[in-house]
């Protein structure tokens, strides 16, 4: 049986990525998974994924950014300057920068953390890439050149090279989106390639969250001309846009933003406006929207998912969710989506302008966990010793 919409294609189609292939790039350098498909569970569910709610905690302020491991999770709190470390309950066992070990007093907006396999942990905020080990002792700080009249959204690691570190960077706020590849101790640029977009070159691109998997990059697009998620490689060649049109049908996405891959290059993605996450395949295919029985999650902003179906999903009011993916029951009337707007969304109508009624709005495992976990920061095992397990 089928199901879903097909993505709209620009250059050539992206391959399927298999687990077995990725050895061909070298070996891994940061968190892969072995085990999850979004696919095995949308056809388990004849077609729906559902999203079973665990438990919620946090008080964060605007997090824009998490990680999840197999019993850790990585918050990215914006408005607070801090990365923090918690278990699945919400305690918190680690809080960067911290005076004691040294680096930054404050991170500047902190939008994407991640930990490598060695046990370092990878921040990112408007000032850079911040490293540290995994007592959290500060390492030192990366600056991309590229980033004047922009920022950094965005850390991939490689498989290639030898391990590698793919930094996304916009310049001239947004006219320019760059591929910025670093060895794997940040300490030389091994190339720097412009993120070829189709169309004209001077309509800015929104780039703020971002996800990869062996040659495979995805780029959530924020823009309200150009909304949805671009799929490339890792040379900023683009092979596929996902989300023809800025608006609510299946596959379309009002406001763009997290993204995540599953052990094949199948992805989640998060429309945030109108509260969605939606599965598709690695061809850029349209599966299907989670379904939420307890209620989908108010202004979802980014997620991550781990070897054992944990999802982590943090939210503009300031939580984080976690929920156990499995498969779902299309003939349920579960919530896929938030509640609209009473005058609807500010979406572009005919001529880009805004249609009638589009109201404007402020604009680790440690030592447990399933096969293909990944250790946390030295605790329960050997300290700083992260090993896939496939």
């Amino acid at each position: 049986m089928s199901y879903g919409k097909r993505a709209k294609t620009t250059n050539a189609s992206a391959p399927v990525i298999k687990f077995s292939d990725r050895n061909k790039l070298g070996q891994p350098v940061g968190k892969e998974l072995a085990e999850v498909s979004f696919v095995d569970l949308f056809n388990k569910g004849n077609g729906a994924i559902l999203a079973k709610f665990e438990k919620s905690f946090g008080e964060y302020k605007m997090p824009m950014g998490v990680e999840c491991m197999a019993d850790e999770v990585i918050v990215c709190n914006m408005n607070n300057g801090t990365v923090e470390f918690t278990d699945f309950d919400g305690t918190v066992s680690l809080t960067l920068p911290n005076e004691a070990t040294g680096g930054p007093k404050t991170f500047d907006s902190p939008a994407l953390a991640t930990l490598l396999l060695d046990g370092r942990i990878i921040c990112g905020d408007k000032k850079g890439i911040h490293i540290y080990d995994s007592d959290g002792v500060f390492i030192k700080t990366v600056k991309p050149a590229t980033t004047s009249g922009g920022g950094v959204y965005g850390v991939v690691p490689l498989r290639e090279n030898g391990g590698s570190m793919l930094v996304i960077c916009e310049e001239d706020r947004g006219e320019i989106i760059k591929f910025v590849v670093y060895d794997k101790d940040f300490d030389n640029v091994l190339k720097s390639n412009k993120v070829d977009f189709p169309g004209s070159s001077s309509q800015r691109k929104t780039i703020r969250f971002s996800a990869g998997l062996g040659n495979m990059i995805a780029l959530s697009d924020m823009n309200k001309f150009s909304q949805g998620i671009w799929l490339c490689d890792t040379n900023g060649n683009i092979r596929q846009k996902v989300g023809d049109s800025q608006g609510e049908n299946d596959g379309q996405f009002v406001q763009a933003a997290g993204v995540c891959f599953d052990k094949d290059g199948n992805f989640l993605a998060i429309c945030s406006k109108s509260s969605r996450i939606m599965a598709f395949r690695a061809n850029g295919d349209y599966m299907c929207s989670i379904q939420f029985p307890e209620g989908a999650i108010q202004r979802p902003s980014a997620l991550a998912i781990n070897d054992n179906n944990d999802m982590s999903v943090v939210s503009l009011a300031g939580q984080c969710f976690m929920f156990k993916l499995q498969p779902g029951d299309p003939s349920a009337a579960h919530p896929t989506r938030g509640p609209r707007p009473e005058r609807g969304y500010h979406v572009l109508g005919r001529n880009n302008r805004g249609g009638r009624g589009g109201g404007r709005g402020r604009g680790s495992d440690r030592g447990r966990g399933g096969r293909g976990g990944f250790r946390g920061r030295g605790r329960g095992g050997e300290r700083g010793s992260f090993r896939p397990r496939y």
